[in-house]
């Protein structure tokens, strides 16, 4: 139990740090499409915290000293600004309750038992590893190749390792999945209620179905992947695009859009799809002269936390995004020069793995990603959970034929280019959460709404209940044993990483695994053996 009041201490936490951070941003006296400004602050306090970690590092290792600049700077001005004359008759009903108590509390059973995830210790931690014991290190990605996708997350939760205990990595993740629900939940109030409905049903249905399930709903995964935060966060920025594309008002404010589709993009490269709607929809609005005196002037925070991470990306891996080729450069002293860490190989890499369609046909591409067992297992149900979605739609609801319905050809436009993208790219499963989330987001638009639920008459309490029960699924069934057996465990939960032998290096600098490709925690690891360390003043240069 003391775990799980852990999380709700650190959400709680991380809720005033976020609200130093949007007072700072200046996003936060609003009620942004429907959504209280107030849900974003965890998020924005884990897109503050990662960005500034990616400053420091240019400079510093990110040590204990500056995590509590990082981490206690806009806590301080949170707290400060926090008001204390709380109305409780306003803030004990069903909603609030729902949304800032229940839901966390149930997502948080699933701290009772988790583990690390395989690249956790095939990447993950060790690079975090660098991160919080050396300044900014050029060709990193030639020691280990995946240290070139770089993603946010990894400065994110290196600022939260207890020493030997991982826990809080996964309290990050389960920001995000609290931060989901609590949109689902708040957007049954509104007019949007539909597609929360939909969404609820795709979750109840992710439990049931061929080899008893999984639809590719959100999950809570193994600890360190970042899946599931991509999801949430391309969900999100899909759902504001669209109705910044349909909004009537021309001087809408912009600036939590832009945050939240620039840290999406960080994430992973495929939220590239969402700054490139913005960046599109936000000239269709304007012109180009005012589209770049937005980016340099109301956008300009979020332009610099871009362009230094852009930047950072260069130096670790000399490419803009890795893997992309196209967006690498060859000239840089630090340049891959072997085939181990080039971006083109683990771009192959990926795509074998993911099985991506590459020349071949259409129907021979789908037959050998079939082959893979998740993979036809959550197409079939996926395909049956929409099914059943847009049955619900066409009983419940008419087709819209308003002024709106003109935009969902856009908005299916972009939905597809994203699904081609995946296609061609890394067609996992687990990558495609968030294009999943947003093609029934799509369906659900398709109808009209009604003005809103009346959640005093039975049918809106049979949906509330419905919410909980769909939240209560997500955990698993073993999280819930362990409460039961240990209601009154005062232990936190321990996850540790493991610790194996090594073995010397012949070609190069560093040891390797003496068994397998994972490092966990040791920076003198490498899985290229040919790579060679320099230093440059009193920064490191990895060559190979």
């Amino acid at each position: 139990m003391i775990t799980i009041f852990s999380f709700l201490t650190f959400y709680f936490v991380l809720n005033l740090i976020g609200r130093g951070v949007s007072r700072f941003l200046g996003v936060f006296n609003h009620n942004y499409f429907d959504i209280p400004v107030i849900l974003f602050t965890p998020i924005l306090g884990l897109f503050y915290i990662g960005n500034m970690t990616v400053i420091l590092n240019f400079f510093f290792p990110v040590n204990s000293y500056f995590q509590i600049i990082i981490l206690f700077t806009p806590l301080l001005f949170g707290i400060s600004k926090l008001k204390l004359n709380i109305n409780f008759k306003r803030y004990l009903n069903i909603k609030t309750t729902l949304i800032y108590f229940l839901t966390p509390f149930i997502l948080g059973i699933s701290s009772l038992n988790t583990n690390l995830a395989y690249d956790a210790g095939l990447y993950h931690l060790n690079h975090q590893n660098w991160i919080k014991s050396s300044k900014i290190v050029f060709g990193l990605s030639n020691i280990h190749m995946r240290f070139g996708y770089s993603s946010i997350i990894e400065y994110i939760n290196v600022n939260f390792w207890l020493e030997d205990n991982f826990l809080l990595l996964h309290f990050v993740n389960l920001i995000f999945i609290v931060f989901f629900f609590q949109v689902i939940v708040t957007l049954l109030f509104t007019k949007y209620y539909k597609f929360s409905i939909s969404i609820l049903i795709y979750g109840f249905l992710d439990n049931f179905g061929f080899n008893g399930g999984k639809n590719g709903f959100v999950e809570i995964e193994a600890v360190s992947k970042q899946d599931t935060p991509f999801a949430v966060l391309f969900f999100i920025s899909t759902y504001f695009l669209y109705r910044y594309l349909i909004s009537k008002e021309k001087d809408i404010d912009t600036k939590l859009l832009f945050y939240i589709i620039l840290f999406t993009t960080q994430m992973r490269i495929l939220g590239a799809v969402c700054l490139i709607a913005f960046i599109l929809i936000y000239l269709n609005n304007n012109n180009f002269f005012k589209t770049l005196k937005y980016f340099l002037t109301t956008g300009a925070i979020g332009s610099l936390f871009g362009l230094l991470f852009l930047i950072k990306n260069i130096i670790t891996s000399s490419c803009i995004f890795f893997p992309f080729d196209l967006l690498c450069f060859s000239s840089f002293p630090w340049s891959s020069k072997s085939s181990y860490a080039s971006a083109s190989v683990e771009s192959g890499v990926l795509g074998a793995f993911h099985v991506a369609m590459n020349t071949e046909n259409y129907t021979e591409w789908f037959t050998k990603w079939l082959s893979k067992e998740v993979n036809s297992v959550v197409s079939k149900n996926l395909f049956l959970t929409i099914c059943i979605i847009i049955i619900y739609l066409f009983i419940n609801q008419k087709i819209n034929k308003n002024r709106r319905a003109p935009y969902l050809f856009t908005c299916t436009l972009y939905v597809m280019l994203s699904f081609l993208i995946w296609i061609f790219t890394a067609p996992g499963i687990r990558m495609g959460i968030g294009l999943f989330i947003s093609l029934i987001f799509l369906i659900s638009n398709v109808y009209e709404s009604e003005k809103s639920i009346n959640f005093k008459n039975n049918f809106g309490k049979t949906i509330l209940i419905f919410y909980i029960i769909v939240i209560a699924l997500v955990p698993q069934v073993n999280n819930y044993l362990e409460l039961v057996k240990t209601p009154l465990n005062l232990d936190l939960v321990v996850i540790e990483s493991e610790t194996i032998d090594y073995v010397d290096n012949e070609l190069g600098y560093g040891v390797l695994p003496s068994s397998g490709d994972q490092c966990w925690i040791n920076l003198e690891c490498v899985r290229n053996e040919n790579v060679k360390k320099e230093n440059f003043y009193s920064y490191v240069i990895f060559k190979d």
